[in-house]
């Protein structure tokens, strides 16, 4: 979310229902970031960062929450995740038998941890 949206969502909190803000609140507000923190582990001058690395203990990658336990067709226990696919351009007939690429990464369905390159 762009920094104008996230502050126009904090200005709509805190105005919603006429004035009397979200859940009675009207003191809503983003939590500060240093410009010197960076993408993970940032833990100085950085509130979130205290609350997911040294509070809840977490590491960089690991969920808040358990996931969902829906069924997905075949699959079970699957973690939300961005996911990537790569497409080509080339559509003319492969020389050789295609080789399989290698997995980018595997996670087990018992506690989400995750293996690969």
């Amino acid at each position: 979310m762009p920094d104008s949206s996230a502050g126009q969502f904090i200005i709509n909190m805190n105005a919603y229902d006429h004035g009397a803000g979200y859940l009675g609140q009207t003191n809503w507000q983003l939590p500060p970031v240093s410009a010197n923190c960076p993408l993970f582990g940032c833990v100085k001058g950085n509130p979130m960062g205290i609350l997911f690395y040294i509070q809840f203990g977490l590491r960089a990658g690991t969920p808040v929450v358990e996931p969902p336990d829906i069924a997905v067709g075949p699959f079970l226990h699957l973690w939300p995740s961005p996911y990537w696919s790569c497409a080509i351009t080339n559509t003319s007939a492969p020389i050789q038998a295609p080789i399989q690429a290698p997995i980018q990464a595997a996670c087990d369905s018992t506690g989400g941890k995750c293996y690969g390159s």
